[in-house]
């Protein structure tokens, strides 16, 4: 097999005068893989924003290889499926809501980072999560948990007691954050079930339970091509005493 193509064969142990052998007499096939440089074990080969070939490093064990769009290069992302993320606990101290500078005080209680191109133009990503010993301590207390995507919050849940409700709040809540079509547009919505209990006002022997359905929506336009932070707040507007425990926060992408 001729080493180049046109002109004159080149006999097997010639000497090539440096510059002769241009890319149009390389004949097709002629380089095999022992020719290539040796490289890292994973690397993927790509070319660069001037067109020049360069390594793509090997990702993490888990990681999917992910394409970025004309002019970008891949990169490796968590899987599009299953959860990101479990938490076990964590507890933020609430401040009450009638004790002047503390009245309406946001305290995150949680916090994680989303990476680039997780929501895309279409995609979601769902926050499931257990709030625990949340205090009352007179009429009328109130309390709203806030969804921040980038800064900005998405979405809002927020509810208002009954008068006569004393003790503590537990409950499930849950808020999902959609891409709007652009990556940096998105909206946000989320609802919750919670439960009170403790004393009324006006006979402690009684033990009061509560059912309280709170809802809140909202939008970002947030750009989501960049790393983002996700941060769960909880916010005492009324007569919340106590620390509350934030439990088992799920983060997932829906697709």
């Amino acid at each position: 097999m001729p080493i180049v193509t046109g002109g004159n064969k080149i006999s097997s142990g010639a000497q090539i005068v440096d510059g002769v052998i241009g890319t149009n007499d390389l004949a097709d096939d002629a380089v095999t893989l022992a020719k290539l440089e040796h490289g890292t074990q994973g690397d993927i080969l790509i070319y660069d924003t001037g067109g020049a070939p360069a390594r793509l490093a090997t990702g993490t064990a888990g990681k999917v290889l992910t394409a970025g769009g004309a002019g970008a290069n891949p990169t490796w992302e968590t899987p599009s499926s299953g959860s990101k993320l479990f938490l076990s606990a964590a507890e933020v101290t609430m401040t009450d809501g009638n004790a002047g500078s503390g009245a309406g005080v946001e305290h995150t209680a949680w916090s994680t980072s989303i990476p680039a191109n997780t929501l895309g133009t279409n995609n979601g990503i769902r926050i499931k999560g257990y709030i625990n010993n949340l205090g009352v301590q007179g009429a009328n207390p109130a309390f709203e948990i806030r969804v921040k995507y980038g800064g900005t919050t998405i979405a809002t849940l927020s509810t208002t007691l009954a008068d006569d409700e004393f003790g503590s709040v537990s409950g499930y809540w849950e808020a999902h954050i959609l891409a709007d079509g652009a990556t940096n547009a998105q909206k946000g919505f989320g609802h919750g079930l919670f439960t009170t209990g403790g004393s009324e006002v006006d006979s402690s022997a009684t033990v009061r339970f509560s059912k309280i359905a709170i809802v809140g929506s909202g939008s970002a336009a947030v750009d989501s091509t960049a790393i983002q932070t996700l941060a769960i707040a909880v916010i005492g507007t009324n007569n919340i005493a106590s620390d509350a425990v934030l439990e088992g926060v799920i983060v997932e992408k829906i697709t």
